[in-house]
């Protein structure tokens, strides 16, 4: 018994954990590398790494390089048809919400609007909390050091879709 049959045995979940490889995919990779072996032809490694994956994991971006860089990554989609399904539907908000559901964004507006109204500020609206929690995210990956800095001005400073997104005052009055 593998390691996949043992993480799908005792499992009422309506999905299964997915194994990297295939068996089948496996052998069909093995028995085209022993055929290759003998040919002097040069091929770029984008198209072997490309040639090695198997056939779903195949241009997903239509850039190779892109598509290079993701299936070394390591890492896969589980539910394929429910990360188009969100993004065809909601875009952007629809793939953000398969990681912060409405259950956890409500209860921190409500967590949130409970210390604002003792503070006398005015509510953060859903919206308001979406924007908070996505340049919390943004701020923990671009390497400033003040909260200021996200919305300078100065060259080199600052990043323009933070202004956009929601203005530095109201983002530090909901930050506790």
């Amino acid at each position: 018994m593998d390691m996949h049959d043992l993480l799908n045995e005792a499992s009422d979940e309506e999905w299964e954990f997915e194994s990297d490889v295939d068996d089948e995919e496996e052998e069909d990779t093995n028995e085209s590398a022993d055929c290759e072996e003998g040919t002097d032809t040069e091929t770029d490694t984008a198209s072997e790494a490309a040639a090695a994956r198997p056939a779903a994991q195949r241009k997903l971006t239509g850039n190779s390089y892109v598509d290079e860089i993701i299936g070394e990554s390591g890492l896969h989609i589980v539910r394929p048809a429910e990360v188009d399904r969100a993004y065809k539907e909601r875009g952007e908000l629809g793939l953000f919400s398969l990681f912060f559901t409405r259950e956890f964004r409500d209860s921190l507006q409500s967590w949130s609007n409970l210390l604002l109204k003792e503070k006398g500020k005015p509510e953060a609206t859903v919206f308001e909390i979406d924007a908070y929690i996505g340049l919390e995210i943004v701020m923990s990956i671009i390497p400033l050091t003040e909260i200021i800095e996200f919305w300078s001005h100065k060259l080199f400073l600052g990043h323009p879709d933070f202004p956009k997104t929601m203005p530095k005052n109201r983002f530090e009055i909901i930050r506790p």
